[in-house]
C-alpha cells in the first residue's frame, strides 16, 4: 500500500527537475516490495526542499529566495531543509524489509520486526562512504548517529527517511561542488540540529566532497543492495 501524501509539494515557483528527482525516490520505495534498489539523481534548479515537519518561516530565508530565483519544496520525509541543485548529487536507497511486518514464521509468533532507523542510517552510512571511495574521491568520509555524513568537523551529506510497511527509503543529498554561500543565504539556522554542528553558521559547518566518478558511485551502490 501507498501513501496518500504527495512525495513532494511545491510551496513556491518552479522546479520540475527536482521535483521528477524526489518523486522518482518515492517510485522506488513504491516498488521496493520487488526487491532492494539505490539510484542517484541531479538537477539544474535551485530548490530548498524542507522535511515534512519542518516550518518554512522558521528555516527558510523566504525573501532571499524571491532575490535568487530558488524554489520551496516539502518532501514527504522526515529529517531537516536542504539545498539541492548545480553542484549537489541526491542518491537514494529503497531497502525491504526482509521478512515485512506482516510475516510470521508460525500463528503463535509475533511478526518480525523491520531493521532499527539507526541501523538503516549505519547501513546506508558504510554503502556511501565504500561507494565514495570506488568512485575515486580521496575525501575520508565519517557518519555521525544523526545519518549526517561528514569530513573532518564539515558535514557533506544529510540525509532523510520514509517508512513503509514493507520498506523503508533513505535519500540524501551529497555536497559535491555546491555554493556553500548561497546554501547560507538560503537558510535560517536550523530548529533543531545535531549535537555535534555546536550551533555553528552554515559557513562554519559544510563543506564539499569535490569530484568523483558518478557513474561508478552508481554502480556500487547498486551492486551493494543487489539491485537489478
Amino acid at each position: 500500500m501507498t501513501s496518500t501524501r504527495a512525495p513532494v509539494e511545491v510551496l513556491f515557483g518552479k522546479a520540475p527537475g527536482a521535483v521528477r528527482g524526489i518523486e522518482g525516490d518515492f517510485a522506488m520505495l513504491d516498488a521496493a516490495g520487488h526487491g532492494h534498489a539505490a539510484r542517484i539523481w541531479t538537477c539544474a534548479e535551485t530548490a530548498v526542499v524542507l522535511g515534512v515537519s519542518r516550518d518554512v518561516a522558521a528555516e527558510v530565508n523566504e525573501d532571499e529566495c524571491v532575490k535568487r530565483g530558488a524554489v520551496v519544496l516539502r518532501r514527504a520525509s522526515g529529517g531537516g531543509t536542504v539545498v539541492i541543485g548545480r553542484g549537489t548529487l541526491q542518491y537514494a536507497f529503497a531497502l525491504r524489509h526482509e521478512d515485512g511486518l506482516a510475516t510470521r514464521r508460525k500463528k503463535s509468533e509475533a511478526p518480525m520486526e523491520p531493521p532499527s532507523i539507526d541501523a538503516v542510517k549505519r547501513r546506508c552510512s558504510l554503502l556511501v562512504r565504500d561507494a565514495l571511495v570506488a568512485a575515486g574521491s580521496t575525501a575520508s568520509v565519517e557518519s555521525d548517529v544523526s545519518g549526517d555524513l561528514h569530513v573532518g568537523a564539515r558535514k557533506v551529506a544529510g540525509v532523510s527517511l520514509r517508512r513503509r510497511r514493507d520498506a523503508t527509503m533513505l535519500h540524501g543529498t551529497l555536497l559535491v561542488d555546491a555554493d556553500l554561500e548561497m546554501i547560507a543565504a538560503l537558510l535560517r539556522h536550523p530548529a533543531r540540529e545535531p549535537a555535534w554542528r555546536q550551533g555553528r553558521s552554515h559557513l562554519a559547518f559544510l563543506a564539499n566532497l569535490g569530484p568523483f566518478d558518478t557513474d561508478a558511485f552508481l554502480h556500487c551502490l547498486q551492486r551493494a543492495v543487489g539491485a537489478p
